[in-house]
């Protein structure tokens, strides 16, 4: 760290500051200060001490945060403001985040990917700089990933007919509301994975839900979330398997883009794609955003 910038640890009343220096490194995605504080500060594995700023004056000038999830240590943001470059703060807080996180066991590191609890499913093919940090402090390549974007203006999101065909089968399709919180949870908990029933919480305290559903004789068939961790964001989005085939996915899907659209959205991100040509198919979806995870091992010095 240098010296003139102290560095101490964030908190959540400086969100707002974090979010202005993320938002311009992650243009692909619609963030405002609620989603930053979300993803640092109401992760479940947040600790004070994983999540530092260095400051000039009263000036959030850079910023790293991470987290330690099942054994491995992930780099969440690491990000510093242009003003402030070629002063050594990225490296500074780079060490002090590989410090903090190997004092807590951690023996490997990786960027970003942080499931269920992150923004980027790795370190942007774009950020030619970043990547350079990282590597001259021994991060190697090991995986690359993609999202896809969604024209929200082009696509085709009408959904009744199919609905109306639905409902002749025995399925209701609906918006998630505060009622079906427990039993919702635990369903999605229980037949895909505790993971998503995190981030379908978070969908569902959105005004409106951000979380829409498919039953049949009051269970749960199909779920499709959006709005979780940006406000331009779809996914997750999963189908029972004995729910299959019916076309479940594709209306929950499109239930979800439309409500990006009528907030105003754009363009509409799939992050960290499973079924490439589903989205292409159904939606016009195209994989536009790269992603590079980095990962090292941490050793006691």
């Amino acid at each position: 760290m240098t010296p003139d910038v102290p560095a101490r640890p964030l908190v959540r009343s400086d969100a707002g500051e974090l979010h202005r220096l993320i938002a311009p490194e992650v243009p692909e995605l619609r963030l405002d200060a609620h989603c930053v504080e979300r993803n640092v500060f109401e992760d479940s594995d947040f600790a004070p001490e994983l999540a530092l700023g260095a400051f000039d004056g009263a000036r959030l000038a850079g910023a790293a945060a991470g987290v330690l999830r099942h054994g491995t240590a992930y780099v969440k943001v690491l990000v510093v403001g242009p003003w402030a470059r070629r002063r050594g703060l990225g490296t500074g807080l780079l060490r002090r985040l590989e410090a903090a996180l190997h004092a807590r066991g951690a023996r490997e590191i990786q960027t970003d990917g942080a499931a269920p609890v992150y923004l980027l499913p790795g370190l942007s093919t774009r950020a030619e700089s970043a990547r350079r940090l990282f590597e001259r402090h021994g991060y190697r390549a090991v995986e690359l990933r993609s999202s896809m974007t969604v024209d929200l203006e082009a696509s085709p999101l009408g959904v009744e007919r199919e609905e109306a065909r639905l409902g002749t089968e025995g399925y209701e399709l609906r918006r998630a509301g505060p009622a079906d919180g427990a039993f919702l949870l635990e369903e999605i908990a229980r037949s895909f994975s505790p993971d998503w029933a995190l981030e379908a919480r978070f969908a569902l305290r959105q005004a409106p839900s951000g979380l829409h559903l498919a039953l049949r004789s009051g269970r749960l068939a199909a779920f499709a979330a959006s709005r979780v961790w940006a406000r331009n964001a779809f996914g997750p989005m999963g189908t029972a398997p004995e729910h299959e085939g019916r076309g479940l996915g594709s209306i929950l899907l499109k239930r979800c883009l439309a409500d990006l659209r009528a907030s105003g959205e754009k363009q509409a991100v799939i992050s960290w794609i499973g079924p490439e040509d589903f989205y292409a198919r159904k939606v016009g979806a195209k994989r536009t955003l790269e992603y590079v995870v980095l990962r090292k091992p941490l050793y006691r010095e």
